[in-house]
């Protein structure tokens, strides 16, 4: 196995669900009940897995161990007592994990043509034009924005686009990642544009060679993408920013990058500004997912996966962040990563409103339950199980508990979501009678206090 191979395990709890190339859905598959798949339908689906991930995955070695795990199981009838086609799947994603573990192998079933359109090709399955939240002057001549997805549509580009006219006046500006699970590369490109004076070279980028000869390029028509000298059986890119002409007011801005649960792209970005020395990452270690791939049916188009066909490094010494993540220069907790930024630029962060009469606002809300412990209220969904009820091992239905931060009135903050906001509406009698909370679009769902609660 080549010393390349990068061999930091990655908790399943960790896992995310976007990349810096195609995208797989943000919410995992909803597959109803079918009837159990039959002997034969097994056996073709282990072989024809085995058959991508051996031609496809991003190392040669690991996807043939692959191919010889599923398959050495389906031959021994250790996949034979699936109950359903869902659960088929989660024992093919378990073990392949086991055999090596990858924060973007993913393995799903689907049951409608219509179900898989809304997860496969380039950029389907994330919100468009929903990439920026929180724009705002956090303090004197400081931009703050939270980038929340990093979609490929021109809406997205253009909202990137307008914030940067807009702030161009600031004398820093602070880049919320915190909770940017990944996307793809154009949004990026925007902000690069405008971040630097001289086309840099950012990052590197190598594709198993057999991936692109059977599907096409993976990222093509980007400007910002060159192809380059590689290695035997691979297609090497490297990824530029491209500056404005003229150049942008902020070449010459401080830039501070909050990092915490910032997956895939949102490492891609994370570590471009990093090891070019753009930015200053204050936070914790990204989520540790650095290779790309693309979403492939098999068995008919009954299943899906997600093969990771290649990935992205720092230039200057050949690593990524696969398994580890990327580590920044100021480590702090994510939750104290804005303050701490603040505090480099010279700006003491306000103490946060006090909050009175916290019982009054325990109780549930629709789907979401608001709790108090040791003085700080939570709120945490009550519709999705825990991971460790969870059937199928998987952990991508977790619902944390997120802490509110008193913002004032009636108004909290979700500090691990930048930009989301919790509103309460109380009664003639001043009970707390109804909740609301800001969506990715601005909108904002209203749910009703439970009777009893």
């Amino acid at each position: 196995m080549p010393s390349s191979i990068p061999l930091s395990p990655i908790s399943a709890s960790r896992r995310i669900v976007l990349l810096a190339g195609l995208v797989w859905a943000v919410v995992a598959p909803s597959v109803s009940a079918g009837p159990a798949p039959d002997r034969a339908e097994i056996r073709s689906a282990a072989e024809e897995l085995a058959d991508l991930l051996e031609g496809n995955y991003v190392f040669p070695e690991i996807g043939l161990l692959y191919a010889a795990h599923l398959r050495e199981r389906a031959a021994g009838g250790a996949y034979d007592g699936a109950a359903t086609a869902e659960k088929l799947a989660a024992q093919f994603e378990t073990e392949l994990n086991a055999v090596y573990e990858d924060a973007h192998l993913r393995v799903g079933a689907t049951d409608s043509a219509d179900e898989r359109r809304g997860r496969d090709g380039r950029g389907l399955g994330i919100p468009q034009g929903q990439a920026l939240a929180g724009a705002r002057w956090i303090a004197d001549e400081i931009a703050y924005v939270a980038v929340t997805l990093l979609p490929g549509d021109e809406v997205s580009q253009q909202q990137m686009a307008d914030f940067l006219s807009e702030y161009q006046s600031a004398r820093a500006l602070i880049l919320d990642l915190r909770a940017c699970p990944g996307g793809t590369l154009p949004v990026m490109d925007v902000l690069f544009s405008h971040l630097y004076a001289e086309r840099t070279h950012l990052v590197t980028m190598d594709t198993r060679v057999e991936a692109e000869r059977q599907e096409g390029a993976i990222f093509s028509g980007l400007p910002t993408l060159t192809r380059e000298e590689a290695p035997d059986g691979l297609v090497r890119r490297f990824h530029w920013a491209e500056p404005k002409d003229p150049v942008s007011p902020w070449v010459d801005r401080p830039v501070y990058v909050l990092t915490g649960d910032t997956g895939s792209a949102c490492e891609h970005l994370s570590m471009a500004l990093k090891v070019s020395g753009r930015a200053v990452l204050v936070g914790s270690a990204t989520m540790g997912a650095g290779h790309y791939g693309r979403v492939e049916h098999f068995a008919g188009g009954k299943y899906e996966v997600f093969v990771p066909v290649g990935r992205t490094f720092d230039p200057h010494t050949g690593r990524d962040w696969e398994g580890t993540g990327v580590t920044p220069h100021l480590e702090t907790p994510a939750e104290d990563a804005l303050d701490r930024a603040l505090a480099e630029l010279g700006v003491e962060p306000e103490e946060s409103p006090t909050l009175e009469d916290a019982e009054g606002y325990v109780g549930l809300y629709g789907n979401r339950r608001i709790t108090l412990k040791d003085g700080t209220l939570y709120l945490q969904r009550v519709d999705v199980q825990p991971e460790e009820e969870q059937a199928d091992g998987r952990s991508r239905r977790i619902a944390p508990k997120l802490e509110l931060r008193p913002l004032g009135g009636e108004e909290f903050e979700l500090p691990r979501i930048p930009g989301a906001k919790v509103r309460f509406d109380r009664d003639e009698a001043g009970r707390v009678v109804k909740l609301a909370v800001r969506q990715r679009d601005g909108s904002w769902e209203e749910a009703r206090r439970s009777p009893g609660d």
